[in-house]
């Protein structure tokens, strides 16, 4: 494993803490670690992987910069762990500056978390996962970034109740073992607050079974990634003005427009969503592109908002962060973060992006 002997960014995050009184826990000082595969084996997949991670660190750099701006001192050590040798992380785990933490970004391998989990002796570190979602060790705080499908759906349901508070929400599958499930979730998600106005439908030969319920106000919810109901749910909605259809995550992912139906009574949920129409995610691209010559790819948008993220919330709350913020949506450039704590010191993101598809150009659904 080669190690980037300690980057710092003594010389940019040279400012004094200005939120140091708003609590105890808030330092002056914070020790950031960042763990990935930088360098490549020379395959083509290996290089692909690490011109990815590179990316990210590079977003990174540029929020440390503004956050530094903002009043953030930190110190960052980087270290590359592109090696198959266990024996230098181990050395790595057990040491000083590894285990005087506050938080450590990566890696992005279960094989390496545990190895990793077996020597650290850091109780009061953050465990960030920036890109994967993995096992974390439930002695210390961690958080997913990369949440599994399950809890993306949960943050779905999250959003959708937020946005559409007062209509019916008509959720639809095909009867198969993962689309019930997804249904399911919503379901349980979305009925909380309101549980007399959810409903479950299944989609099969060009018909809703059962009988849709008759409402002026409500919302498809589709936990199918066939795009089949897509047609007759427009019919369907047309001509309600209040009305829309929100497609499963797999359709943005795999987006196919349909002569019959005007895009604009869609929404699409993703994870990860670019906006050419928004001027802060043009001002990055341009401002990636003169400092390392080269354009972003969405992982260098995710390094940053990662970062800022991260960066802020330790100024404000400390090291603690996770357990002290609100549990409120935090909006990067083009990912969103929440939080969700589902079980002690267990901490996965939920956020998601609602697009909407306005004269063939996406945009954030408003």
């Amino acid at each position: 494993m080669k190690i980037i002997k300690i980057v710092s960014f003594g010389c940019l995050i040279g400012g004094i803490l200005g939120s140091s009184s708003l609590n105890a826990q808030v330092q002056n000082t914070y020790k950031i670690g960042v763990l990935l595969p930088f360098s490549s084996d020379g395959s083509d997949a290996q290089n692909k992987n690490a011109e990815a991670i590179l990316d990210y660190y590079s977003g990174a750099k540029l929020a440390l910069h503004d956050l530094e701006r903002d009043g953030l001192k930190s110190t960052v050590y980087v270290w590359d762990i592109q090696s198959k040798d266990s024996s230098d992380l181990v050395k790595l785990s057990k040491s000083p500056d590894f285990n005087s933490l506050d938080v450590l970004i990566g890696p992005i391998s279960q094989r390496d978390v545990n190895i990793i989990s077996k020597h650290l002796t850091n109780p009061n570190l953050l465990w960030v996962s920036p890109l994967r979602s993995l096992s974390m060790p439930k002695k210390i705080s961690s958080l997913n970034l990369f949440s599994p499908d399950s809890l993306r759906t949960r943050g779905l349901g999250e959003s959708i109740a937020v946005r559409f508070p007062r209509h019916k929400y008509f959720i639809v599958h095909d009867g198969s073992k993962n689309s019930l499930k997804e249904a399911k979730t919503l379901q349980v998600q979305l009925g909380k607050k309101r549980k007399n106005s959810v409903y479950l439908y299944k989609f099969a030969s060009g018909t809703f079974t059962p009988k849709l319920a008759k409402s002026d106000s409500f919302v498809f919810i589709n936990a199918l990634e066939s795009q089949s109901p897509k047609i007759a749910e427009y019919k369907l909605i047309e001509n309600k003005p209040a009305c829309y259809a929100i497609g499963h995550f797999a359709w943005y992912e795999n987006y196919s427009k349909a002569d019959e139906v005007k895009e604009i009574k869609y929404i699409y949920p993703a994870i990860n969503f670019i906006s050419n129409q928004d001027s802060s995610t043009l001002q990055f691209s341009k401002r990636f592109l003169d400092s390392f010559s080269g354009e972003s790819s969405r992982f260098g948008f995710q390094g940053y908002d990662q970062m800022k993220f991260i960066g802020s919330n330790l100024m404000v709350f400390g090291p603690k962060f996770l357990k002290m913020m609100p549990y409120a949506e935090n909006t990067g450039l083009i990912n969103t973060i929440k939080p969700l704590m589902i079980s002690e010191n267990r901490w996965f993101n939920t956020g998601i992006r609602l697009i909407q598809i306005k004269e063939n150009e996406k945009d954030l659904y408003r």
